[in-house]
């Protein structure tokens, strides 16, 4: 039974309630301090306290000439350990020494008895978690009255919020517009942005002033900057994508330009995307317009268009031959040159039975039914065809083009004359052209794969509304040397939104730095850099994802190589430290940072200014995404410089993985969190490294567990009986291909009941055909559409077999 006497209890009770801070305030010595044991508290204080208790706001209170202090649960959690719970009872001007300046006057005002203050996102920065922190408050002092006081304030309510998150994003918000705005300033097509349904100009970059003849179109529509454009129905296209929501896409769409600056009138072309911009009800309030003028590139088509024309006539008239067939007496009058293309001497008789004698078999049937569509009284009397000849004499085989007109009598044909024309070189280049173009689509989706991948990912992150995710994708196709930025952006996105789940396992970090080491192999031989790595006798283990770690290696090895002097060494170093940590070293020989700049060296979208005959670009995120993807490694990542012209030096330090945690298995993956491919064990197979590493990083996302292999002998090892439902194998590997890949997997045991899908730059039939015949379950072709690849990794049935 609590002994105190119940007056106590009843001029105590104002004090209930109030969480940890209810308790803490109620178990001070207040009897050590001026404000004395609360029985005594003066009844504004006392309210004050109630009220300040029973709230869920963050709330402080300054009582007294010396500003004793007291605070609520919900203000103690923007106070590190430095302060909570020190300051409770303590004077304002000893709690808060580090932002008397600040705060001090605001208080004495107060007092004073001059009113109230107040502050929006306020930088105030306190002492919290063992370091100086920027910190910004919304907040508002007010005078607590009390009548006993000189002023008539006894104290001071501070209601708050900390907002340092909000001011922060805001700011990088800021900077990444600035950024993408600055990116299309530098495009090299045109770029416009027009809002609502007058199509008003919101932004132009200087390409598409150069494209109308004047910048001063901001603000203005287009039918009043472009009268011209709208008789050309350019606005009525801006109205039917506005009204539907449907992009629009041209390609070599001619416009008369008007005459301009003593120019004649001129007709351009160009290539555009008008693309539907919703706003965040999903209504459409505008158009993103990007485009080039391809004009050059049409009249060059044009010309050889022609120059092919000239070309083919020109041959026609030298190889041509007549044919004269008589139907009523079975007789075919060949001239020489059409009888040299059957091996048939000019004194011969040559009859349709010979015609068809000469034929190679497969031409045989569909040849007669073109001739006896031609000689059909109710057609049109046309003959076309191709077909193959196979000489009588040197069984050489020739394509042969037939063309003709049918002659009737009484209604029934009775002369088919007509050209044939030796088109076997033409077929042969038909055959290398479809070749080269099936490798060059090949060649292009690869690269185009990791692409497509990546941002997939970026279509997936929280905020980034569907205009803009489709306006990235015709940025990439029109400016390809972003498509390295925008991935490392996306990985800087995905570390600051808590989006990257890592996968550790014990590794060797000697491992995780070749591996890196591959990965910048590219950047690091275009500067004919000497990569030298130093590592310990015994291998260092740490728990990581060896992936996402090696990122942070390739990119400071990357960014060592962008700002060093061709043929500079750069040096990879491992050691051992003392307190059971491991360090990397990245060292270079390059421009150096000059000391003011070291604090901002990590922070997103910022970069040094080299001269500009080192400067390579970038969107500056690298260094953030390697300082992220470390510090989610429970590693720190820090950079040193002697000065510009000096070198840098980044080290990245990692805790040790001990003997004890090896032996249990430390650093197995944490349990993803559930989604459409949750409990999917795929192994994604692919040479190209950056397309098999994207890919697996979307999966993940998508909570499959994957493993990576970059060759057929590699997956084959990899892939043992029972460990993968789903291999996602490309055919052109390196030493075992595709093919003999997926024939392997299906020979071993169980492999029948493994699901193998062909994910290739090859897209014709013929290669379709192959891989049903190889064994594939599915066949895709890059770039991915990644719906579809899900679909048919959780529910096979959603993919037919071997789909032509």
């Amino acid at each position: 039974m609590n002994s105190r006497p119940l007056g106590i209890v009843d001029e105590r009770r104002f004090l209930d309630g109030g969480g940890a801070m209810g308790a803490l305030i109620r178990g001070h010595d207040w009897a050590a301090t001026p404000l004395g044991p609360p029985e005594g508290w003066p009844a504004p204080l006392r309210t004050a306290v109630r009220l300040m208790l029973t709230t869920n706001h963050p709330m402080f209170l300054f009582w007294g000439p010396r500003g004793i202090c007291l605070y609520n649960d919900a203000y103690s959690r923007s106070l590190g350990p430095e302060k909570h719970p020190a300051i409770l009872g303590m004077s304002a001007r000893e709690a808060w020494q580090e932002i008397w300046p600040i705060i001090g006057p605001q208080i004495e005002l107060v007092m004073r008895g001059d009113g109230a203050t107040w502050a929006e996102n306020a930088l105030v920065p306190i002492d919290r978690h063992g370091r100086r922190e920027d910190v910004y408050w919304t907040y508002g002092y007010s005078p607590l009255d009390d009548p006993t006081a000189a002023s008539g304030v006894g104290g001071v309510l501070v209601l708050c919020t900390e907002t340092t998150e909000q001011v922060l994003m805001a700011g990088r918000l800021r900077a990444a517009e600035q950024r993408w705005r600055q990116l299309f300033q530098q495009a090299p097509g045109f770029v416009c942005v027009l809002r609502g349904r007058e199509h008003e100009f919101e932004f132009a970059n200087p390409a598409y002033f150069t494209l109308v003849g004047r910048d001063d179109i901001v603000g203005h529509t287009v039918d009043t900057v472009m009268p011209w454009a709208r008789d050309q129905g350019f606005t009525a296209l801006l109205d039917g994508v506005y009204a539907t929501g449907h992009a629009h896409v041209a390609l070599s769409a001619p416009i008369v330009m008007p005459a301009r600056d003593g120019e004649p009138a001129s007709t351009r072309y160009l290539d555009f995307v008008y693309q539907p911009l919703r706003n965040a009800q999903g209504g459409i309030d505008g158009i993103f317009v990007l485009g080039s003028d391809v004009t050059e590139r049409q009249q060059a088509i044009d010309a050889l268009r022609e120059s092919e024309r000239r070309l083919r006539l020109a041959k026609e008239a030298a190889d041509l031959g007549i044919h004269d067939y008589d139907v009523r007496a079975d007789r075919i009058e060949l001239d020489a040159r059409g009888r040299s293309l059957w091996g048939v001497a000019e004194d011969e008789p040559f009859t349709y039975e010979v015609f068809e004698a000469g034929l190679h078999p497969d031409d045989v049937a569909p040849t007669r039914a073109q001739v006896e569509r031609a000689l059909d009284p109710a057609g049109d009397g046309r003959y076309e065809a191709e077909y193959r000849v196979v000489h009588r004499v040197d069984r050489r085989t020739r394509w042969v083009q037939a063309t003709g007109r049918v002659s009737l009598v009484d209604g029934q044909p009775v002369r088919l004359v007509g050209t044939v024309l030796d088109i076997t070189e033409r077929k042969l280049a038909d055959a290398r052209r479809t070749e080269f173009l099936a490798t060059l689509g090949h060649e292009l989706r690869n690269p185009l794969g990791p692409i497509a991948n990546s941002l997939q990912v970026l279509k997936r992150q929280p905020g980034l509304p569907e205009p803009v995710q489709k306006a990235h994708a015709v940025i990439d196709r029109q400016l390809r040397h972003m498509v390295r930025l925008l991935e490392d952006l996306l990985d800087v996105v995905r570390v600051t939104s808590g989006r990257i789940e890592l996968r550790p396992e014990p590794v060797a970090l000697a491992e995780v730095v070749k591996l890196a080491l591959e990965a910048a192999a590219p950047q690091v031989e275009r500067g004919g850099h000497a990569v030298e790595v130093r590592a310990p006798a015994d291998p260092v283990f740490v728990s990581a994802d060896p992936v996402r770690l090696s990122q942070v290696f390739s990119n400071l090895v990357i960014n060592a190589s962008k700002y060093s002097d061709a043929g500079s060494r750069i040096e990879v170093a491992i050691e051992r430290a003392d307190d059971g940590a491991v360090a990397v070293r990245v060292v270079d020989q390059g421009i150096g940072i000059e000391p003011a700049y070291l604090p901002r060296v990590f922070d997103m979208f910022s970069q040094a200014e080299p001269s500009l005959s080192r400067s390579q670009g970038g969107l500056g995120v690298g260094l953030s995404l390697a300082k992220g993807l470390t510090e989610l490694h429970g590693g720190s990542i820090d950079v040193r410089s002697a000065g510009l012209g000096r070198g840098s030096e980044f080290v990245v330090r990692l805790p040790v993985l001990g003997d004890a945690a090896l032996a249990v298995g430390s650093g197995s993956a944490p349990p993803l969190t559930a989604g459409p491919l949750s409990g999917r064990r795929v192994l994604v197979v692919d040479d190209n490294r950056d397309a098999a590493l994207s890919l697996a990083s979307l999966l993940e996302l998508d909570a499959a567990t994957v493993s990576v292999a970059g060759d057929g002998v590699e997956a084959l090892r990899l892939a043992q009986p029972g460990l993968f439902d789903v291999v996602l194998l490309d055919i052109g590997l390196p030493g075992l291909n595709g093919y003999e890949v997926c024939r392997a997997l299906r020979a071993r045991d169980g492999g029948a009941d493994l699901r193998v899908l062909a994910l290739t730059g090859w897209g014709q039939a013929e290669d379709r055909a192959h891989t049903r015949a190889a064994g594939f379950n599915g066949h895709l072709v890059k770039p991915i559409d990644y719906d579809e690849l899900v679909r048919a990794i959780a529910t096979p049935s959603a993919l037919p077999s071997a789909t032509p």
